[in-house]
């Protein structure tokens, strides 16, 4: 029986040199069992993905278990709890992203005007500069340095 591999070579396809060691390869680890692998077709949100799984013989070590998925926990919103509370009267000025704050450059009752920084965040292993959106007076700080903010959280009040 002439393999896929020695029909290539025999028809001269040169140009066919990765489709000749790719049928090789399947085709020695298929015959030899080495490489036996079963293929699914799964349908997540309408979008089909081509699945291959390998089956685990008896005695062979199982490949390292995927962490398993835990509690959602609402600690991690505590930080930012506090900040809301601390609103003033005025013009919010929101984080764009969720982050860590790294140093605050304004306290309350500060006068600023448009674009002047008023804290640091840091997103993405970036230093992003939070600037004032108007001008007036700081009536409220809703985060302090250290804190960790979410997307929308009011950084800072302006009237």
């Amino acid at each position: 029986m002439e393999t896929i591999a020695d029909a290539l070579i025999s028809t001269s396809l040169i140009k066919s040199l990765p489709i000749l060691i790719l049928a090789y390869c399947s085709e020695f680890y298929n015959t030899k069992g080495v490489f036996d692998m079963k293929r699914y077709n799964i349908t997540v949100n309408g979008k089909t993905y081509d699945v291959a799984v390998e089956e685990v013989g008896v005695g062979t070590a199982p490949a390292a278990p995927a962490a398993a998925p835990k509690a959602a926990a609402p600690a991690p919103a505590a930080p930012s709890a506090p900040a809301k509370a601390a609103v003033g009267e005025g013009t919010a000025v929101k984080a764009p992203m969720p982050g860590n704050i790294l140093d605050v450059k304004v306290n309350v009752g500060d006068t600023v005007t448009v674009g002047q920084v008023l804290v640091i965040l840091e997103a993405l292993k970036m230093e992003n500069e939070i600037v004032a959106t108007a001008a007036g007076k700081i009536t409220s700080l809703g985060c302090k340095k250290g804190d960790t903010v979410n997307s929308d959280d009011i950084i800072a009040t302006i009237a």
